[in-house]
């Protein structure tokens, strides 16, 4: 304990100002020094009182300032009037670090007077740190540390980087102070323009600072695909859910996709905000149109809890298969062609001629099936016969489903094509044919009675009976008729 009680009386000795006297006809009645911590290259103000208790003015007739590492300018004080007392400054600089001991001494015709005082000398100027590590890739909040040796006043902060705030003032500091500071985190130095006064001494210097650095949280982006390939012309349901890892909110997420081979429609292209470790869905619609791998990209910008645009993407790739989602298979052909010919009014002479004309009756079943992920929508079968179509409509067919149909027509070609249309849940209108040769199963020939001739053999025989018979009965009549008359003669 009596060793404590001797350190503190040192201590006191080294800091309060001590006076010496020396029969001089003077006194120091007081001595003050501010500020008596410096930095190297500040001044310290000195102020003295100086008392005369004589009834005839004194003259101070030198002054000596006596010390290791500092300076000053000489001066000279004059007369101090009777009975009075005399206050004067003068500066002391401290040009070298470490704690200096210094001596005033006033000098008259009678003797000299002295004081002592100490000035403790920094050559280390204020420092800043961060309280935490440095966030790359986010918004850090982080306080900012300033620490000083010396007492500082009116100390400004200027952040030469973007930063809330972008300026921070203190009225003092003693020791250390915190001060809240935002900012977004990149792995590079940070600079800040540092001004105070120490005294009467301005500083005015660039700190940089080089903080520890982690890797931040960003926008973590999971990208579900239900497979990894697909048909021509499907839609395909991506799941995309977004998480804000941050420390802070970010608002005014908006979202693009696009895609190399097909379409993308996005279930929203907006959210509002999301706070600190909060998720949400977005849904891409995708509709492959060529074939080959394809690449859908899902862009994501955002502004951060400082207001700063930033951007990141999300890539998947999708095998698209050489064939359309919706197909038609298991075509059955039922054919039956039918000829029929007509004849022209009956001739007197000659064979009759006709003219024969063919017809197609066909009935073609099958199935609609749908190979992809979503619904096919207004589902029609048609066939095409070039000039004439038969329709059919189906509906709607399930994934992985199938519906069947069957069109009756009729006509004279000997080939068919089958179309199938559909609409998919993009809104798209596609299609697919195929064609078919119509083989026959049975032909039947129906032909209208034909029209005798009036010179048919048998008509001719008769009449040829009919004429000897004629010219038999003619010569018997002829005979009779000549016998007649003989006798009449």
């Amino acid at each position: 304990m009596r060793g404590i009680w001797i350190a503190g009386l040192v201590m006191l000795l080294l800091i309060v100002p001590s006076v010496a006297e020396e029969n001089s006809s003077i006194a120091i009645q007081n001595l003050n020094v501010e500020p008596q911590r410096l930095f190297v290259g500040d001044s310290a103000i000195v102020t003295v009182t100086l008392y005369n208790p004589l009834e005839s003015a004194v003259k101070v007739s030198s002054v000596s300032v006596l010390g290791s590492g500092i300076s000053y300018d000489s001066f000279e004080l004059g007369y101090i009037p009777p009975k009075s007392t005399h206050t004067f400054s003068f500066a002391v600089k401290a040009v070298k670090e470490g704690v200096h001991n210094v001596e005033v001494a006033f000098y008259t015709e009678s003797g000299a007077v002295r004081s002592y005082f100490t000035l403790f000398v920094e050559n280390r100027m204020p420092e800043i740190a961060f309280s935490e590590n440095v966030k790359v890739g986010e918004v850090n909040n982080l306080s900012l540390i300033i620490s000083s040796p010396v007492e500082i006043e009116n100390v400004v902060i200027d952040p030469l980087f973007e930063s809330e705030p972008d300026r921070i003032i203190l009225s003092s500091v003693s020791g250390t102070a915190e001060v809240p500071i935002r900012f977004f985190g990149e792995r590079s130095d940070y600079e800040f323009r540092v001004s105070f006064y120490s005294g009467n001494n301005y500083h005015s210097y660039t700190a940089k600072l080089t903080p520890a650095f982690e890797e931040g949280s960003e926008l973590a982006v999971s990208v579900s695909v239900p497979q990894s390939s697909a048909f021509l012309y499907d839609v395909v349901e991506i799941s995309a859910t977004i998480t804000n890892l941050k420390d802070d909110a970010v608002s005014a997420i908006k979202f693009s996709a696009s895609s190399n081979n097909g379409k993308v429609l996005l279930s929203t292209d907006e959210i509002a905000e999301l706070e600190s470790g909060e998720s949400s869905e977005v849904t891409l619609l995708y509709s492959p149109e060529r074939s080959g791998r394809d690449v859908i990209t899902l862009a994501i910008s955002y502004k951060d809890g400082m207001g700063k645009e930033r951007t990141l993407e999300k890539a998947v790739n999708i095998d698209v298969q050489d064939s359309s989602a919706v197909d038609v298979s298991g075509v059955e052909i039922e054919a039956k062609a039918t000829s029929s010919a007509s004849a022209p009014p009956r001739g007197m002479f000659g064979p009759t001629s006709s003219s024969v004309s063919t017809r197609v009756e066909i009935t073609v079943s099958g199935e609609v099936v749908n190979r992809g992920f979503s619904y096919a929508k207004n589902v029609l079968v048609y066939l095409d016969f070039g000039s004439d179509t038969e329709e059919y409509f189906v509906g709607e067919v399930e994934p992985s489903d199938s519906d069947s149909f069957s069109i009756p027509a009729s006509g004279s070609e000997r080939s068919v094509k089958v179309v199938v249309e559909w609409t998919n849940e993009l809104g798209e209108v596609h299609s697919i044919s195929k064609s078919y040769q119509l083989n026959p199963i049975t032909v039947s020939t129906t032909s209208p009675p034909q029209r005798q001739s009036l010179l048919t053999p048998l008509n001719l025989a008769a009449v040829a009976i009919a004429a000897v018979g004629g010219v038999l009965v003619f010569r018997k009549w002829r005979s009779r008729r000549k016998n007649e008359s003989n006798r009449a003669g």
